[in-house]
This record gives C-alpha cells, sequence and structure tokens, in this order.
C-alpha cells in the first residue's frame, strides 16, 4: 500500500528527529523539530470531518451552493407561486448570487396545489443529495402530502404560504401533520382568523355573523373556528355555521337561511369557485346589498369576480399585508428586476424564508480548506430551529420548536372594489391593518 504523500512527508520529518536525538542527545532540539514537523503538516487531520447525526452535505471549492423551489408555477395557484419565486430570486439576488463564496444555484420545481403533483416533484428534488433546502411549497395540501418526504430525505423546507393549523403540530386530534424539517414564515390561519374578527368588529361595527366554510381547505378546527372565537370574544355573536359539500353549485338551503337572519358579516371560507357561486345566488336574491362579505385569503386572487362579472358591494377579503421603508425598497427592486408590481401577496414571505434559510446555511457550514463546504443536516435543522429576532420584510420572526417562524404581523384587509374585480386595479389597494 503506497502512502499518501503528506504521511510519507511526515514520517520522514519524524525519522529526521530520530537522528538528530540520537547524535545530539538534545532534547530540546528534539522538542523542536517535533513541533516545526507538525507545523508544516497536519497529516493525522482530516479537513472536514463530518460529525452530524443526519450525514452532511459535501461541497467542493468550485461547487456551488445548491437551493431548489416547490412552488406552484401553474394551475389554479399560479399567481401566488410565480409571486414567491419572485421574493426568492431577489433575495439571492442581494447576496451578488453568492453564499460563503459560492455561486447560488437555484432549481425550480412546480408543485402545484394538488398532493400528487406535489410528491413527485419533491421525490424528484430529494433524490439530488446536493439540494441543501427547499423553498415550498405554496399550498397546505402539498405541504401535508411532502413533509415525510422531507424528513425522510433529512432535508429542509421552508413554505412561503402554507398557512393551514395541522402543519405546525403533532396533535393527532387536529390532524397534525408536522415532521422534523418542515418551517414556515407564512402566517398561521388562526390569525388570519383573528385580524378579520376585529376589523369586522371594530371597523364594520358587526354584532352578527353567518360563516360559510369549505371543510377541505378549512379542516381540524382552523380559520373559521378562530374566527368565531375572537369574534365573540369581541362581543359578537356567530348565529349560523354551515359547511358546503365539495362542488357544490347551488346553495337555495344556505341563501334561505341567510334570507332569514340577516346577519351583519357573512363570513366566507371557501374556494373561488364556490364561492364565486354563492355570491352570484345572493346577488340574484338581493341580499348582498344589505350584508357585508368577508372572506379569507383563499378568495386574494386575480380575478376575483361574481357570475355577473360585476363587484360585490361592502366585500373585504383578509390576506397578508406589508408595509414600511424596507419592503418599499424591496418593491423597487422588484420594479428594477421585472418591469413589474407583484400581482400576488406571498412574495415577501418567500424573501424571508430564503434569507432564513441562506442565513441558517451560514451559521452550521464548516468552511475547510480551499473554500470546501461541510453542512450538517441537523446543524441546519438546529440553526434554523434556533432562529431568533430575525428582522425580515414580515415582521420579527423567531422559530419555534414545530417549524412555526412567521410574525403574524403582516396581516390586513383588502377591499374588493369594481376595478380589482376587472383587473385593472390587482392587487386591491390595503385597506386596514390591526
Amino acid at each position: 500500500m503506497r502512502l499518501p504523500e503528506p504521511i510519507v512527508y511526515c514520517v520522514l520529518h519524524i525519522q529526521k528527529v530520530h537522528a538528530i536525538r540520537n547524535t545530539q542527545s538534545s532534547f530540546l532540539l528534539f522538542l523542536a523539530a517535533i513541533l516545526f514537523t507538525c507545523s508544516l503538516v497536519a497529516c493525522s487531520k482530516p479537513d472536514l470531518v463530518c460529525e452530524d447525526s443526519l450525514g452532511c452535505i459535501e461541497i467542493a471549492a468550485n461547487d456551488p451552493v445548491r437551493l431548489a423551489t416547490l412552488l406552484a408555477t401553474s394551475g389554479a395557484a399560479e399567481s401566488l407561486g410565480n409571486d414567491s419565486l419572485g421574493g426568492v430570486e431577489i433575495a439571492i439576488d442581494e447576496r451578488n448570487g453568492e453564499l460563503l463564496g459560492h455561486q447560488i444555484e437555484l432549481t425550480n420545481a412546480d408543485s402545484g396545489c394538488l398532493a400528487e403533483q406535489a410528491i413527485g416533484a419533491a421525490e424528484t428534488l430529494t433524490a439530488v443529495s446536493n439540494i441543501i433546502g427547499i423553498i415550498g411549497p405554496t399550498c397546505s395540501t402539498a405541504a401535508a402530502a411532502i413533509i415525510p418526504i422531507i424528513n425522510a430525505a433529512n432535508n429542509v423546507m421552508l413554505s412561503p404560504s402554507s398557512t393551514a393549523t395541522n402543519l405546525t403540530t403533532t396533535d393527532s386530534a387536529t390532524g397534525g401533520v408536522w415532521q422534523p424539517g418542515f418551517f414556515r414564515t407564512a402566517h398561521n390561519e388562526l390569525w388570519q382568523g383573528v385580524a378579520a374578527a376585529k376589523f369586522a368588529t371594530s371597523y364594520l361595527g358587526a354584532t352578527t355573523a353567518v360563516i360559510i366554510y369549505d371543510e377541505r381547505i378549512y379542516p381540524f378546527d382552523g380559520v373559521p373556528t378562530s374566527f368565531a372565537a375572537a369574534f365573540e370574544e369581541l362581543g359578537g355573536a356567530i348565529i349560523m355555521q354551515q359547511a358546503i359539500l365539495p362542488g357544490q353549485t347551488t346553495f337555495s338551503e344556505q341563501l334561505s337561511s341567510i334570507e332569514t337572519i340577516m346577519p351583519d358579516i357573512l363570513y366566507l371560507a371557501l374556494l373561488e369557485p364556490e364561492a364565486r357561486l354563492l355570491l352570484g345566488d345572493l346577488a340574484d336574491h338581493d341580499v348582498i346589498d344589505n350584508i357585508s362579505l368577508l372572506g379569507t385569503d383563499s378568495l386574494l386572487v386575480p380575478g376575483f369576480m361574481t357570475q355577473g362579472e360585476t363587484a360585490v358591494p361592502n366585500f373585504y377579503v383578509a390576506g397578508p399585508a406589508v408595509s414600511g421603508s424596507a419592503y418599499n425598497q424591496f418593491l423597487e427592486l422588484w420594479q428594477f428586476k421585472y418591469s413589474d408590481t407583484p400581482n400576488s401577496f406571498y412574495h415577501a414571505h418567500a424573501y424571508d424564508a430564503t434569507n432564513l434559510l441562506l442565513d441558517a446555511i451560514e451559521t452550521s457550514a464548516q468552511v475547510g480548506k480551499n473554500n470546501s463546504l461541510l453542512i450538517g443536516r441537523q446543524a441546519l435543522r438546529d440553526a434554523l430551529t434556533n432562529t431568533t429576532a430575525f428582522p425580515g420584510l414580515t415582521g420579527t420572526l423567531n422559530c419555534q420548536a414545530f417549524g412555526e417562524c412567521a410574525s403574524g404581523e403582516a396581516l390586513g384587509i383588502y377591499r374588493i372594489t369594481e376595478t380589482a374585480v376587472d383587473q385593472s386595479n390587482w392587487p386591491p389597494d390595503l385597506f386596514w391593518m390591526p
């Protein structure tokens, strides 16, 4: 067996030291020679050692730092996914496309908003061993489906827009699906319900409300329940809660009840197709002019309209809301890069998620000779979990044990006007913040 050159070099020097000691019997000279030898070669110590319980990602001196996005860049949530992708790209641009002296390489995969598509994309990405972390997915249903895949691959994933409550809990009674490796900068939908209740009572002066919700997107005591609890705590009364059926196209039962009750607020936790049909029926029955309508962020999508393609009076939607000087600077960068303004609402959350990930990589990386990197997978998860007082565009972020990093500050109310409906003013202007 041939010894590596550094070891041969070390052995030769030690032999020389022995010769010196034998001929001159000088202990001091012997010690000096040993110290000199060890200063020349570190033949007994490897450059970088992986001692991480989940293994390490090795990045050679000239290799890039590889990240990925797993966002809905096609389908019903396309506007949300592409909006988030812009936030990721700007965060990387601000670092001149580099991290720790390595180029940042970004791979984009389309998760869609469906579990099946997201699973296939996640399996493809996690098969690439040197992808350090993933920004995504866009939709909560996709996130719930791929969290086990991310955990099994010892990877990390930060979602900018998956808001479902069950994603950041392990409580089986509420359908908790969290596993290590999942984080999010999106708000928990429970906070959205509270913000909507504050707006309904403090701004609109509402004292009675009816909730219509879709269990497919808001299961496990999610945003409808949080709205109801906050509304009642603020002095209001929930006089009816009713779930719609999957694919329901007529709403005679709901209409009859609403006409009888005539609440101050109709709270809609629905997807756009069903909500559009319901609002069309309400308009046909002349009910809509006398009730304020308040929707969840699932309705904050371009071109939302009634069947008659006319705006609904007194129609408000809760959703992400960001303001401040740092955000204004971000918008200038967006304009410079894309010659446009964002057309959706989660770009700031994606920007924050990317910076959280990049900072965590810097914190957990070992830097070796010639600027090679060794990144422990558990060390990276720990760096994310231990993130505190992070100054994000969406507020001050503090990551919790089950991946909750959002501040809860970046929420507000938008008014859907006629100009917003025909998309001449989309996204709509921010109307109110808590």
